[in-house]
């Protein structure tokens, strides 16, 4: 919800979320531009306050984080983000 009080919409993976362990106790992240509640799985789509939707296709390592991520916009990439964890 933005601060207008507009909210979006969110579908999410089982899978585990990148910034999962960094710290837990959080309960809010900036991630796509927007605060997001919970850090437990990762966005699959988003649909914005202007009917926009975005779909996210995700790879993923054998402990089910990310590795790559690629935003799409009616099947078009937009973006495309490696991860890597140390």
């Amino acid at each position: 919800m933005n601060e207008s009080g507009d909210s979006e919409k969110y579908e999410y993976d089982n899978c585990n979320n990148p910034f999962k362990n960094v710290y837990p106790q959080m309960n809010e992240v900036w991630q796509f531009g927007i605060w997001i509640k919970g850090l437990k799985n990762n966005v699959i789509a988003n649909e914005n306050l202007y009917g926009d939707k975005l779909t996210y296709e995700y790879t993923y390592d054998s402990d089910n984080f990310p590795i790559l991520i690629h935003e799409k916009q009616s099947g078009t990439i937009n973006t495309t983000t490696i991860i890597t964890y140390e």
